[in-house]
């Protein structure tokens, strides 16, 4: 099995759904319960944090919409790991990551970068960052609350929590950069001076590395355990 720095990056491009039970639907109207969870602006972590032993419906994926293939057993499987080292140096290289990324996004779902240039202080500081702003409590989260897309900072569960058939189980913290400073200001003060939107962030945004797209946005994720 290759060898894997511990100098990369897990990014993950899609949210794969399990197979679950049969649910009865017959009482079930989705559209209230949506509504009483996005009231509480807690997400996924305020249900876990109010002791929630069972998944609610909303978050179970309808039966003609779940995954059929059965699950592999093979041990040997290995997730994609692409090497990015020159990708702005070389237009042939560039060309073989970017064909790369989109092969692993297309068959996997997620890959493994290597040669970032990411340094480790910071990766684990992004973490830190995400967890401090999920643990704070709940009432100072919920001063971001948002599914405003215009908003360049907030939290929220899905964006889309009500026309997806099924919502995701996840609280995801977002900040928007369209010009090459954030604000401190504008983010919540457990992350308002993290090294990466003080010091890794407006290094990317002014070196060109990210403006290649109209807006760059960090997200951090937390998948909480239900059990």
């Amino acid at each position: 099995m290759r060898n894997i720095s511990s100098h990369s990056i897990l990014l993950a491009s899609s949210t794969l759904s399990t197979q679950v039970p049969m649910i009865n639907t017959s009482d079930y109207d989705r559209q209230k319960e949506l509504k009483l969870f996005d009231d509480t602006k807690a997400g996924v972590k305020g249900l876990v944090d109010r002791g929630v032993t069972k998944i609610p419906r909303i978050f179970i994926t309808p039966s003609d919409g779940r995954i059929t293939k059965p699950v592999s057993d093979d041990v040997d499987i290995a997730i994609p790991v692409i090497d990015i080292e020159g990708v702005d140096k070389d237009v042939s290289v560039r060309k073989r990551i970017v064909e790369e990324i989109r092969d692993a996004s297309e068959t996997w779902g997620f890959f493994l970068l290597l040669n970032h240039d990411i340094p480790q202080n910071v990766m684990d500081e992004i973490i830190n960052t995400v967890r401090r702003f999920h643990e704070q409590p709940q009432e100072l989260k919920a001063e971001y609350y948002t599914r405003d897309r215009l908003k360049k900072v907030g939290f929220n569960s899905n964006y889309d929590l009500y026309e997806a058939p099924a919502t995701n189980w996840r609280d995801t913290f977002f900040a928007k950069m369209d010009s090459d400073y954030l604000d401190p200001e504008t983010l919540p003060v457990v992350c308002r001076y993290s090294s990466f939107f003080l010091l890794f962030f407006p290094e990317c945004t002014a070196n060109n590395h990210l403006t290649h797209i109209d807006v760059t946005t960090s997200v951090g994720y937390i998948l909480t355990s239900c059990m």
